[in-house]
């Protein structure tokens, strides 16, 4: 992508790198992992992606959330899904609010250099987000609607481990031409219990996204617990997902 080098200052881009890992149509995808993802080349997105997607240019965007996922491994060795159906230890509470509060700012961080490269570009996007993504992906619209400039068609949430306020969603439709789906499930044991103590620890009560709807007209929250069992298992699923959103749209014709 090309990029102004004095608009360039203006963001931190040194902790994200946008690589493209499929050539095609327009408008581009963008694919943001979260935390629990060892994939630091996007191939898990693009293996298990549909074929009408991959008629798309994607790209994925790599930034600071590999150091989490190595910390959480460290933590709850050898199954996060596993151990969350036991207690939660205090030791392990103070582990997991210190990586959580070193994720979330890198989040917040990664979001603000997406919208600087989206900002610079004359193309449409379409955003996929997992997990943190989904955290990326919304600080990402938020200083994009600063610029006032709309150049992303849909947003797609996943397990999204980021907050349900209407505060936070409200004005995203002016940023959004299309529409934003939010994928959740009920059966998310981690955004259950790691995303709780974690906000807890920043005094927010909000619910994550993955989880509870957002609720707001314009965007359209599609509960998928049927086919979605644990945090982990969205990429394996993409197809699934994917005919849901299908069906989902048919319905609200």
């Amino acid at each position: 992508l090309d990029l102004d080098l004095e608009f360039q200052r203006m963001f931190a881009f040194e902790n994200i790198d946008l690589i493209q890992i499929n050539q095609g149509l327009e408008p581009s995808i963008i694919c943001v992992d979260g935390f629990l993802t060892e994939n630091d080349t996007g191939s898990d997105w693009l293996i298990n992606m549909p074929d009408d997607l991959k008629k798309h240019s994607i790209y994925y965007l790599k930034w600071e959330s590999q150091s989490f996922l190595k910390m959480v491994q460290e933590i709850f060795f050898p199954s996060i899904e596993k151990l969350f159906r036991k207690i939660v230890g205090p030791l392990v509470i103070k582990d997991v609010l210190k990586v959580w509060s070193t994720a979330t700012s890198n989040a917040e961080k990664a979001g603000k250099s997406l919208a600087g490269l989206l900002h610079n570009q004359e193309k449409d996007f379409i955003l996929f987000g997992h997990s943190l993504g989904s955290r990326v992906i919304s600080y990402c619209l938020e200083n994009l609607n600063k610029t006032h400039k709309c150049n992303i068609v849909d947003v797609f949430l996943l397990g999204g481990a980021v907050g349900n306020d209407y505060s936070l969603w409200s004005n995203k439709n002016e940023i959004v031409g299309g529409c934003i789906y939010n994928f959740l499930s009920k059966k998310d044991r981690v955004l259950q219990i790691l995303y709780k103590i974690g906000e807890a620890s920043k005094l927010e009560l909000n619910s994550p996204v993955g989880r509870d709807p957002i609720s707001i007209e314009f965007i359209q929250d599609i509960d998928v617990s049927q086919i979605i069992n644990g945090h982990t298992v969205y990429h394996d699923k993409f197809c699934d997902l994917y005919l849901e959103y299908l069906s989902h749209k048919q319905k609200i014709k």
